[in-house]
């Protein structure tokens, strides 16, 4: 009776030991398939922003915007205000001569209203 027990209980402990393992590796790969789609949604969203950034490098507004910002490029109609730079009046100063360096606004006012 016992080894009639024994032979049922062997076969039957190999073949729920398999259905274990079977069971454990079916949870693992539905677990790594839901990564995989996670992954999967992210690169997408991340392939969109890139295809907007593309469409955007290679539209005129930012080839124009570009030219304008790193190479001074206008157009023909553009206006364009070019501004000196206040000169340097130290050099000046070693041949006995002081100049102040007055901003412009005030030398506009002094011109108009006379010097306070």
């Amino acid at each position: 009776m016992v080894k009639k027990i024994v032979f049922l209980f062997i076969p039957l402990a190999l073949i729920v030991s398999q259905a274990a393992r079977k069971v454990n590796l079916w949870l693992k790969t539905k677990n790594e398939v839901k990564q995989m789609e996670i992954t999967l949604e992210e690169l997408r969203g991340e392939e969109k922003d890139l295809k907007q950034k593309k469409e955007y490098y290679q539209s005129d507004e930012f080839i124009q915007k570009e030219a304008r910002e790193k190479l001074g490029l206008f157009k023909e109609k553009d206006l364009v205000f070019l501004v000196p730079e206040i000169p340097d009046l130290s050099a000046l100063e070693p041949k006995g001569e002081k100049y102040e360096q007055v901003p412009v606004w005030k030398e506009w006012q002094n011109l108009f209203f006379g010097k306070n």
